[in-house]
């Protein structure tokens, strides 16, 4: 019976953003069969206490920084831990020296890194090594992309990857309890919910309630999100940033939420998207990327270079105090863990 090995280094990351948490939800759902010939391949000094406690580890013993020096120089550092039939899925797109006679399978979640790089600092740009990624892409048995979009620019940016390996598989949508229940709060809260960087295209979030927070008189926006590369800052009336916040303060947000706002000039998915909609919040995001092919008529549209387009849009929906669009369904994670079992063989 052939090992299926998970990467998971990814969730030493804390707190999760949205590959960690694809990586956590597809392990909680696997079926108790599969989970009989799983382990988890994660780091030197990376704590098991988040981990779930029913699966093997195996834990590389090299550092994360000679572990991608061995990637770059295409040594297969980490060939002695496993064996010729396991098979091997990478959750994302990481550094993972073990040569090309292993089945190796990769999750691609998005390929920002190649659509405009000055999304990211030096050090993002030297992580997203292109040589690097595109070997990895090349070796890999499977290659799993989050939306047709995705598949898309891969097929654009990498076109010597075999197209017949790729499947698109939608990430399932984190279904909780909260979701959907009685609205007490008051709903006076215009939310933006994710990374605090430049290709979310927070500045535009600002930008416009700098025109509207006088009109918008008993609202306030609250922008809440790990900082990242070009985090914003700003000093405006009834605009609250936040850092990291808890699912419980999350789940206070959105059922505060009269609207939820997602300008970002790129998605390979946007699971910030599809958790909002699950809350039945109208919500207004960018038409363009994956965006429009997830959403669909579930949400109302803006051109992410133009903040003035975002604040008509919001100041319509506010004042009309518009209903949710169309309802979309989106997969369970039981069911896409299932696929990707099916996806990899086993």
């Amino acid at each position: 019976m052939s090992r299926l090995i998970v990467d998971a280094r990814s969730l030493d990351d804390r707190p999760l953003t949205g590959v960690g948490r694809y990586t956590s939800n597809l392990l909680q759902s696997l079926s108790s069969e599969n989970r009989q010939k799983m382990y988890l391949f994660i780091g030197r000094r990376q704590s098991v206490d988040n981990l779930p406690p029913d699966l093997q580890i195996i834990r590389n013993p090299y550092s994360s920084k000679f572990t991608i020096l061995m990637a770059l120089c295409n040594i297969p550092l980490l060939r002695r831990f496993f064996l010729s039939d396991d098979v091997i899925l990478l959750p994302n797109i990481d550094f993972f020296p073990i040569g090309e006679a292993f089945n190796v399978n990769v999750v691609i979640h998005d390929l920002s890194w190649m659509h405009n790089r000055k999304f990211f600092s030096l050090k993002g740009r030297f992580w997203h090594n292109q040589k690097y990624i595109y070997d990895l892409l090349r070796k890999a048995k499977r290659i799993i992309c989050v939306s047709g979009s995705t598949l898309s620019e891969l097929v654009k940016y990498y076109p010597l990857i075999e197209v017949g390996k790729c499947r698109v598989l939608y990430p399932g949508v984190e279904v909780t309890s909260e979701g959907g229940t009685a609205i007490t709060n008051p709903k006076d809260t215009i939310v933006f919910i994710g990374t605090n960087e430049s290709r979310k295209n927070v500045a535009s979030v600002v930008a416009m309630w700098s025109e509207l927070h006088q009109d918008l008189d008993g609202y306030q926006l609250i922008i809440a999100g790990k900082r990242g590369w070009g985090a914003i800052s700003a000093n405006l009336p009834r605009l609250q940033i936040l850092d990291y916040i808890t699912d419980e303060k999350r789940h206070e947000l959105y059922q505060r939420a009269a609207l939820f706002i997602w300008p970002s000039f790129y998605e390979g998915f946007g699971f910030p998207l599809t958790e909002a909609a699950h809350y039945n919040i109208p919500i207004i995001t960018s038409f363009t990327t994956s965006m429009p092919e997830i959403m669909r008529l579930r949400a109302y549209y803006c051109n992410p270079w133009n903040y003035g387009e975002l604040t008509a849009v919001v100041r319509q929906l506010i004042h009309k105090q518009s209903s949710v669009p169309v309802q979309v369904d989106w997969p369970i994670w039981p069911k896409v863990s299932k696929e990707i079992v099916q996806i990899l063989g086993l």
